[in-house]
């Protein structure tokens, strides 16, 4: 019986340490002014959002979750493009759509994936990546797809 309690206590630390999943990150409307975005967007509660040194907002919660909006579209061609051209050789997209597309790679036998997208609003256009490579640590498919949908959450703000 104590094994057992012990073994329960290290899988929730280990659960808690590597950030858990997607579904166990809640998210709330945040505003991206302070960022000098005037927006706002779906993010986790708690995530800290801060200027980033190209004029755009950094979204950042833990290891796990980093995503940059900009006031402009992001290439999506050049997203693709590069990812079946090998700048990792074993890339593939995974979702490709016509305002969103996903990569994967293997990075330490873990998968890596990549979101790149766009959302028009208000007459404005953002972009929205996420970028393993910032943080380095392997994003799973659930996560890649959280962030996309706080993506397309963006909204502008008028006046």
């Amino acid at each position: 019986m104590r094994i057992a309690r012990l073994s329960l206590f290290v899988v929730a630390a280990l659960t808690l340490a590597c950030g858990g999943s997607a579904a166990d990150i809640k998210m709330t409307q945040s505003d991206l002014a302070g960022a000098g975005i005037n927006a706002s967007i779906s993010a986790p509660e708690g995530a800290t959002i801060a200027k980033d040194e190209f004029s755009g907002a950094d979204i950042k919660k833990g290891d796990d979750y980093e995503m940059t909006i900009r006031e402009k579209a992001a290439d999506l061609a050049k997203v693709k493009s590069s990812c079946t051209n090998a700048t990792h050789k074993n890339c593939e997209v995974v979702l490709d759509e016509p305002n969103a597309v996903i990569t994967k790679w293997v990075q330490f036998k873990k998968n890596v994936h990549k979101v790149s997208a766009n959302v028009e609003t208000e007459g404005k256009t953002f972009g929205c990546t996420s970028d393993a490579s910032k943080s380095g640590v392997a994003v799973e498919r659930d996560l890649a797809d959280l962030m996309l949908k706080a993506c397309r959450s963006l909204a502008a703000k008028t006046g």
